[in-house]
């Protein structure tokens, strides 16, 4: 996957798929900043994940708060006080996102130092790829899902639109947190209970329908409140710039309502059946990149398509 980041910024200097997004310095060096925080990211998911598996959730979860913390804060002190050129501010805001997650990494490092680790045999990396790979193809569509919408609107209408769309769209993510963190807590117990030789059906439906039930009180309150104050909500986290995109947060929040409901259900497929989920994640890609294509140009390859920007 790196690979593949380091070849579309090739591509992208060499202006073969720059589209309507300028080429600077500052904007080819932040693309390597945010690449490495990946990266490092990626390893840190190592230990995070072992320790929801242990259901050692505070372990999987401290380091990760710390960072965001620290990246929090230290972007709004260079957001507010940091005067220059937009791109060098990116920049340094990109080098911040990258320290705050090495900070994080070594945490979790210390941490996973308790675990206890054994050189594995050729029999049990076999079966570990055979697991595996199913995940490994999941997350590289969750990603290419997660992020090629803002790829697509920076390449067909620039950094203006991309900006509009991606500030909305981190205020909607709130509604889906806690649905998330829903979703990580049940897996080991559901895992636990599939595995198990007992008749545990009924305990699986249980758990499912408690966590729905928990994330509709919640989640549902979130979004009549964003869809009523939506407007008052740009304005005093994101200024009047960002009002032209109420419509854009409107949709975005209705989706992460469908997302929370299904993330119970999620779940469940994950602890108990993972080829489910790669088809189901495969299908999800597949038809939201046809959708892209439609609604998000004014034209592609010489046909007119709906151009609706972040909107579509």
């Amino acid at each position: 996957m790196a690979i593949l980041g380091l070849t579309l910024i090739e591509l992208w200097k060499t202006k073969l798929i720059n589209g309507q997004m300028e080429i600077n310095s500052d904007t080819l060096t932040t693309m390597y900043v945010i690449l490495i925080y990946y990266i490092i990211s990626g390893l840190s998911s190592i230990p995070t994940t072992t320790f929801i598996a242990r259901n050692e959730i505070a372990k999987s979860q401290v380091p990760g708060l710390i960072e965001h913390l620290i990246r929090v804060s230290l972007i709004v002190y260079i957001a507010i006080t940091i005067t220059g050129s937009p791109s060098g501010i990116v920049l340094l805001l990109g080098y911040v996102t990258m320290g705050a997650s090495l900070i994080a990494l070594v945490m979790y490092s210390i941490l996973f130092l308790s675990c206890p680790i054994k050189r594995p045999t050729r029999k049990f990396i076999k079966k570990y790829l055979n697991l595996s790979s199913p995940i490994l193809v999941v997350s590289i569509v969750g990603s290419m899902n997660l992020y090629l919408d803002k790829v697509l609107i920076g390449y067909f209408w620039g950094p203006y639109e991309t900006g509009l769309y991606f500030g909305v769209q981190r205020m909607s993510v709130f509604v889906m947190t806690f649905s998330f963190s829903i979703g990580l807590m049940i897996i080991p117990p559901i895992t636990a209970y599939f595995r198990s030789p007992k008749d545990t059906d009924t305990e699986i439906r249980k758990i499912v329908n408690f966590a729905e039930r928990y994330t509709s009180l919640v989640v549902l309150p979130i979004v009549i409140f964003y869809i009523v104050f939506g407007r008052d909500i740009i304005r005093v986290f994101l200024s009047d710039t960002f009002l032209p995109a109420y419509g854009i947060m409107t949709i975005l929040v209705l989706s992460g309502l469908v997302v929370a409901y299904t993330q119970p259900f999620r779940a469940f497929v994950a602890g108990t059946n993972l080829k489910l989920v790669n088809r189901i994640s495969a299908a999800s890609l597949f038809t939201s990149v046809i959708l892209y294509f439609i609604l998000i140009p004014i034209s592609f390859g010489g046909v007119a398509m709906k151009g609706e920007g972040g909107l579509g």
